[in-house]
């Protein structure tokens, strides 16, 4: 994608992955190299089998979101051992978020794809995507952030150079990629779990709104109906893959006037209606108007 679409498009359309990459290196100050890894960890993820993982992430407050880096982390550093990982070690937020049934063992068995494709993600979409997104300057010392370490020795570097791909043994482990600094430089997982257990417990905002306050009114004009995938389509182009739901009834005798939309959370009706009570935009040349929906 990246040879032939434009830049502003292509950052357009990872717009999500922009802002929680944004999110992680300058609001929470973490490592930018480290926090591509993870982002590609979390793409994986999205594109073999847990849809829209990224897109749930972007309600999350800041504490919650940190955990999750901290596990993805705790995640990439058995991707470096040889032999299974703990039985006891956990991932609740990443559960969470995508399935109660994802475990450690899922990576183990596709370990060899999850590297090609965070291999794949760091070449072809951060060095575009997150070209402009620039963290403040730190102090050269590294600083423990909560279980994170700011600079480059979160996790051993997990893309291997172009000319090896040779697995190599090192210091007891197995690695299926050649670090570009020396030593093994991971964040052991009985250091960073307690955190994500923490912040496990405090469920995401997400999850605890009611779908009727998370749901906008939509309006259409007399004789020019708009589909529910004329209307998804345009929502996604524009704000991101928001949508939960669209419901419009159906009438015998001519098109809805009306649907009702549930979106994941309140920032996703904010960014939407831009702070106005009620906003206009055309769907294929096709008024639309919303506002919140309010239960009568």
């Amino acid at each position: 994608m990246a040879s032939w679409l434009g830049l502003e498009k292509f950052k357009e359309f990872h717009k999500i992955d922009r802002k929680i990459y944004a999110r992680l290196v300058i609001d929470l100050g973490l490592d930018p190299n480290q926090c591509k890894k993870v982002l590609g960890f979390w793409n994986w993820l999205e594109s073999t089998r847990y849809g829209y993982f990224v897109n749930k992430m972007i309600p999350l407050p800041d504490k919650s979101l940190h955990a999750l880096a901290i596990e993805a982390s705790t995640c990439l550093f058995f991707l470096n051992k040889e032999g299974s990982p703990p039985p006891d070690m956990d991932v609740p937020l990443i559960r969470g978020l995508i399935s109660p049934d994802f475990s450690f063992g899922f990576i183990y068995e596709n370990r060899q794809r999850m590297i090609s494709g965070i291999q794949g993600f760091m070449e072809n979409v951060c060095e575009r995507a997150f070209s402009d997104i620039v963290p403040p300057k730190k102090s050269l010392q590294p600083q423990h952030q909560h279980g994170f370490l700011p600079h480059e020795r979160v996790f051993s570097d997990i893309v291997p150079p172009k000319k090896s791909l040779q697995p190599q043994h090192q210091h007891g482990f197995l690695h299926q990629f050649s670090n570009r600094h020396e030593g093994f430089h991971s964040v052991p997982p009985n250091s960073v779990q307690p955190l994500a257990l923490q912040a496990a417990r405090q469920p995401p905002e997400i999850l605890s709104v009611h779908s009727t306050d998370r749901s906008l009114f939509l309006t259409f004009s007399r004789g020019h109906h708009v589909t529910k995938e004329e209307l998804k389509e345009h929502i996604i182009r524009k704000f991101g893959n928001c949508i939960e739901s669209v419901f419009m009834k159906a009438h015998p005798q001519f098109p809805p006037l009306f649907a009702r939309m549930v979106v994941h959370s309140h920032s996703d009706i904010e960014r939407i209606l831009g702070g106005n009570e009620t906003v206009g935009f055309l769907v294929n040349g096709k008024q639309v108007r919303a506002r919140r929906f309010v239960l009568k």
